[in-house]
């Protein structure tokens, strides 16, 4: 059994290299922004390497400076990445002991995968490739800081694979009571919530049994990561899976506001809107759902199912629409203009990983750690308290 500094309980490793070996994950890297720029107004060499400067929203005269902590650590790499922006002691300790034990997970599993290999043909995946890490930040500027600061504010927290994975939306049954959770500044957006997790049903159900129901809530009591991982990795995948038969994996990003009115909108409406740069023309798509519907595994898994291939097609459209609202890069509005690709689910990271962050770095795991209210953020792991004291503004 791998170690668990938690106490929860974990998979034996033999199982977590049968799921996981052999596995090329896709490596890419995370587009990186151009920084903006100092203050024209003299720094000294010490106080300009320990600032970040944004405009304000009303103009460039305006200026937040925000400071970082001076005990962030800046040259640390996690699993042959740098961690931008600068990360605690506490937090680099902790991601020590996690390379440290996927290295030794890895090394013991290099005998079989070899053997694989050899008789396969191929190559084994890398160290790195293996693990899954694209990308890693910590420290990053938040005007709301001081007072409300974020554990990025302290170095304490991390995002793995930032720009593949999403805060998405959750649903949490607490007794007689569903909670849909997500991101705290949209937590006014329960109705757009609630029509993301339906879409997860109807995902699940399409790509599973009509009876099964998404299981995309927050952390039960004593439930083990690895149970928190597949669930919502089942989600995921069925995702990807019920999209590909309209859309397309790329782009990562989609660049326009969902349809203002999208269970109202005519199927004229939904091909106008949906480019076929991100969706499969109309013909193509309800031929690859005829055949899928067509065969006997689906016929006798989903006897007398409603829709028809063409009705199935356009479904799926409108629920393309739906999911990815939760899915913003920015700020949680009602209708974003810029999203993540839900055509490509929202989970990329093997569980080795996960799990090993969670029971041996001792992270909590937004995705399901944050309670039923805020729970869903699939790219971010903390320490669960601020390792240094956040600087804000001066």
């Amino acid at each position: 059994m791998l170690p668990s500094a938690s106490g929860r309980r974990t998979r034996p490793i033999g199982t977590w290299m049968s799921e996981n070996l052999g596995v090329i994950h896709d490596i890419v890297r995370r587009h990186r922004t151009t920084p903006n720029p100092l203050p024209s107004r003299p720094l000294t060499p010490a106080r300009a390497s320990r600032i970040s400067v944004r405009h304000a929203l009303s103009g460039p005269s305006d200026v937040v400076i925000q400071r970082r902590p001076a005990a962030l650590i800046d040259n640390f790499n996690f699993i042959g990445h740098h961690v931008e922006g600068g990360i605690s002691p506490g937090l680099r300790d902790r991601l020590r002991d996690v390379e440290t034990a996927l290295t030794a997970v890895y090394n013991r599993a290099q005998p079989v995968a070899n053997a694989v290999a050899t008789v396969l043909g191929g190559t084994p995946p890398s160290f790195e490739e293996w693990a899954g890490v694209t990308s890693a930040r910590s420290w990053r500027p938040q005007s709301s800081c001081p007072p409300t600061c974020s554990l990025h504010q302290s170095g304490s927290a991390v995002d793995i694979n930032y720009d593949l994975q999403p805060y998405i939306a959750t649903r949490t049954t607490q007794g007689s009571t569903t909670v849909f959770g997500g991101e705290l500044a949209g937590a006014g957006l329960q109705a757009q919530r609630r029509a993301a997790t339906e879409v997860y049903d109807r995902a699940v159900r399409f790509m599973s049994t009509p009876a099964e129901t998404a299981q995309a809530g927050a952390r039960g009591t004593g439930e083990t990561t690895s149970a928190v991982y597949a669930r919502f990795s089942r989600v995921s995948d069925a995702l990807r899976g019920y999209f590909d038969f309209a859309f397309l994996p790329d782009p990562r990003a989609v660049t326009r506001q969902p349809i203002a009115d999208i269970e109202g909108a005519t199927d004229a409406d939904l091909l106008s809107t949906i480019p076929e740069t991100e969706r499969r023309p109309e013909d193509i798509g309800t031929a690859l759902l005829e055949d899928h519907m067509q065969t006997p595994q689906f016929q006798n898994s989903h006897p007398g199912w409603p829709l028809t291939p063409r009705e199935q097609y356009f479904r799926i459209l409108r629920d393309y629409e739906h999911v990815r609202i939760p899915m913003v890069r920015g700020a949680p509005v009602a209708r974003p203009a810029d999203t993540r690709n839900p055509a490509r689910g929202f989970l990329h990271m093997p569980p080795v990983l996960v799990e090993t962050l969670v029971d041996v770095g001792r992270l909590r795991w937004g995705i399901a750690d944050f309670g039923a209210h805020q729970s869903g953020d699939t790219h971010h792991f903390d320490l669960g308290s601020h390792d240094l004291t956040p600087d804000g503004q001066p």
